[in-house]
């Protein structure tokens, strides 16, 4: 009998074969969609509930997060790093029962990447502008520093542009 393969999650994949991906699985289920999170979403749900700079509260170690932990941040102890992707769910979950919402793989999002939040306050609506071509990253990857894996740090990246270090995650409303 083989044995399962771990899950590695999807990398190299571009914002656009990833919204390719959602709009077939979207054919092949019934009810609510699949659909990329707006960046207020993600960051609601890595939060899971905190208001610290992770889910884990001030500091993260190598035993929450696939970072690279060579590098501490607010008195957090040094670690071992991987230096790759971990399988899905190699990691504990955060409050919400979420994996690896800090590190490993970086995650598309739905937006349209801007600088700053201003005049967002309140909404978790998606914000797209026609001929957007820099989406938003959020999660930072198996690759950052920890100030790069927080729950408020933002990034952006070319919709066509693939990296090791960016995936995604699929979300769906409840029916």
């Amino acid at each position: 009998m083989k044995r399962a393969q771990p899950a590695i999650p999807v990398i190299n994949i571009t914002w656009v074969e990833a919204m390719a991906y959602i709009d077939w699985l979207n054919t092949r289920v019934e009810g609510e969609p699949y659909r990329l999170l707006s960046e207020a979403e993600w960051e609601y749900a890595a939060r899971a509930g905190t208001t610290t700079p992770f889910h884990t509260g001030e500091t993260l170690s190598d035993s929450q997060a696939n970072f690279n932990a060579s590098r501490v941040y607010n008195g957090s102890p040094k670690g071992t790093w991987p230096r790759r992707p971990m399988p899905a769910g190699y990691y504990p979950p955060n409050a919400f029962g979420l994996h690896e919402m800090h590190g490993n793989v970086a995650e598309w999002i739905a937006d349209c990447s801007v600088r700053s939040y201003l005049g967002r306050f309140g909404t978790a609506t998606i914000y797209d502008e026609p001929g957007c071509r820099t989406r938003a990253v959020r999660g930072g990857s198996w690759e950052k520093v920890p100030s790069y894996v927080r729950s408020a740090f933002r990034d952006g990246f070319p919709d066509t542009g693939r990296d090791d270090g960016i995936g995604f995650r699929v979300a769906r409303d409840r029916d």
